[in-house]
């Protein structure tokens, strides 16, 4: 009794192992589970992240375009701005150029103003000079008369004759072509005015006109500047959302390097809790078959549910009629009846037997303990397999020398037959 209650403890606190290791079991399972649904929720993150990111380089794609179109537009601004800067000044230049000939003619006219004063001075002059001489030859005819006589007179010959009446005449001639040179001088000097005025209202004309296409240039571009400052501030606002994208883009790159980061550990700590579970399983295996070897030789399971109706010794064969001796329990139970492991071992023997006992199995249980399950009708193990006690073995069934469906239990120790019922844990 004190023995059965030794192996009974045992088997309780086998139990609680098993309780205690397959909650230790659970909790590492729970936790796997739990790291689990949490690297999946990661995934599914880092999947959002991904679409987010995708979204934000669509867009950052979409906006660099449209950078480098306004950059274009606005570098085609610049461009005209320049060109039309470059008018501009290339008009000013030629008004400069212009109005410094119009000095210049100014001053020309201003040189010959004053020589037509001059001239018209000395013609004044040459005229009255010219005038009293004509009024004094008018007055005195008859003294160029005489003189011409006295010339005629007092003349050594013809030839001197000619010659003083030439230079008398020369002198008239001389003054009529200096008369006509400075009336020519005049004329002259008055068409090169009118010249002068037509090419200064002429220049003033294109100054006109340069001034006319500087004012256009200068609302031009002024119209430029202004187009061009509007489209520097879109760039610039384009340019500021190409930066907060990009600001938004690192940020998500880093959540999303966090998030594999996160699914790296909690991969790392799944591996640590399987490692960990792994040993606990090899522990739990190990104090299972600790707790296997306990029970193998402690009380045997009955191996099926039935009656006995033949026990260990002698007794009258029931197919011969002679006394014989019986070496193990004969229990009568329905054809196909589950047969059971009465404990846990090794199946050393699985199959046909003989004649006698048709399909047999046997186990060893260690310690030269094996146990004999006779007349099965069916096998369900293989040689070699580890059972557990209360493990289905087999079938009742009427196989080999037997008069109805029934099983042949045998218990072997040390080889030799010893009496089942009394070792059953009824």
């Amino acid at each position: 009794m004190f023995k059965f209650k030794n192996i009974l403890i045992k088997f309780i606190i086998f139990c609680m192992c098993l309780n205690l290791f397959g909650a230790s079991e659970d909790t590492f399972k729970q936790e796997i589970n739990k790291n689990n649904k949490k690297i999946r929720e990661l995934y599914e993150s880092d999947v959002k992240f991904n679409t987010e990111m995708d979204l934000i380089q669509k867009k950052l794609l979409e906006l660099s375009q449209e950078i480098d179109k306004k950059q274009r537009i606005v570098e085609e601004y610049n461009k005209q701005i320049e060109l039309t800067e470059q008018n501009i000044y290339d008009a000013n230049k030629n008004i400069e150029n212009l109005n410094n000939e119009i000095n210049e003619l100014e001053d020309v006219v201003h040189k010959n103003l004053l020589e037509i004063q001059k001239y018209e001075e000395d013609i004044k002059k040459f005229k009255q000079v010219i005038d009293n001489r004509l009024r004094n030859l008018y007055k005195n005819i008859d003294t160029y008369t005489n003189n011409l006589i006295r010339i005629f007179y007092t003349s050594e010959n013809v030839i001197d004759c000619f010659d003083k009446i030439l230079s008398m005449n020369k002198f008239l001639e001389i003054d009529r072509i200096a008369i006509e040179k400075f009336a020519n001088n005049i004329e002259q000097i008055n068409v090169k005015n009118e010249n002068i005025k037509f090419l200064k209202a002429l220049i003033e004309e294109k100054i006109k006109l340069v001034n006319k296409t500087i004012s256009e240039n200068n609302d031009n571009l002024k119209n430029m500047e202004y187009q061009k400052d509007e489209k520097q501030k879109q760039l610039n606002d384009i340019n500021e959302l190409n930066v907060q994208l990009n600001e938004q883009y690192e940020s998500l790159s880093e959540d999303k390097k966090q998030i594999q980061q996160e699914i790296i550990r909690i991969q790392e700590d799944n591996v640590k809790l399987q490692n960990e579970l792994k040993n606990y399983m090899e522990e739990l295996n190990k104090n299972n078959k600790e707790a296997k070897k306990k029970v193998k030789y402690g009380r045997y399971l009955k191996p099926v549910n039935g009656k006995i109706t033949s026990r260990f010794g002698k007794r009258i064969h029931p197919v011969t009629g002679k006394e014989s001796s019986h070496t193990g329990l004969d229990i009568a139970a329905p054809l196909g009846e589950k047969v059971k492991a009465s404990l846990g071992g090794e199946v050393v023997f699985s199959g046909w037997y003989s004649n006698v006992y048709g399909n047999v199995v046997i186990i060893n249980h260690g310690n030269n303990i094996q146990t004999f399950y006779g007349h099965l009708s069916k096998v369900l193990v293989k040689k070699g397999e580890e059972v557990d006690q209360g493990d289905v073995i087999g079938k009742v069934g009427n196989t080999g020398l037997s008069t109805g469906p029934h099983l042949h239990f045998e218990i072997y120790v040390n080889g030799e037959r010893v009496d089942p019922e009394k070792r059953i844990f009824k």
